[in-house]
């Protein structure tokens, strides 16, 4: 609203699109950022939409060398911050669940999730971000997007994820607790 009015009074452009950290576990931007923005019809651009790879970790693999989580650089802290906490880290055997019961991988289940299930609309020009760090990776996202939704059986149970981490969820990269 700031933003909005701050452009407005000054003859400013008014933002057109909004960038924000949206997920199937990183969810609050649904009811403290999007009603903002569709009133200002304001495109949601959603990115980390595996949350920074939490999504596609097992609980065994989350702290691996090898794992962004298990790395001491800024990422692996700002990441840990973010959604290494106990309940996000028991959500994870459930979200690995409802992914064998697909037939997908943990990874799948998130991007079909967040273009399918998620509150993001083509209608108001809403769009999810896509990160690849290798070209195989772009080409197995963009294939697994493409099979398109969920059961319904799926997306109540990530829906139901929600609700056991919603009050640890942040609402951005900026924050490490859900304030």
């Amino acid at each position: 609203e700031e933003m909005v009015r701050v452009a407005q009074e000054n003859g400013f452009v008014v933002p057109s699109v909004y960038q924000g950290n949206y997920s199937a576990v990183a969810r609050r931007t649904e009811a403290e950022v999007m009603p903002v923005l569709r009133k200002h019809g304001i495109a949601f651009y959603a990115y980390s939409p595996i949350a920074g790879g939490f999504l596609a970790k097992s609980k065994a693999s989350l702290l691996a060398a090898d794992s962004r989580f298990g790395k001491d650089d800024f990422l692996s802290q700002l990441y840990n911050r973010l959604y290494n906490k106990p309940s996000f880290v028991a959500a994870l055997d459930s979200w690995e669940s409802i992914a064998v019961k697909e037939g997908i991988d943990r990874a799948e289940l998130a991007y079909r999730w967040i273009v399918y299930h998620s509150h993001l609309s083509a209608e108001n020009g809403d769009a999810v971000i896509v990160g690849a760090s290798r070209h195989d990776q772009l080409r197995d996202t963009v294939a697994a997007i493409r099979k398109g939704p969920l059961s319904d059986d799926a997306v109540r149970a990530v829906d139901a994820i929600w609700e056991t981490i919603k009050d640890d969820a942040p609402l951005d990269n900026f924050e490490g607790k859900g304030e």
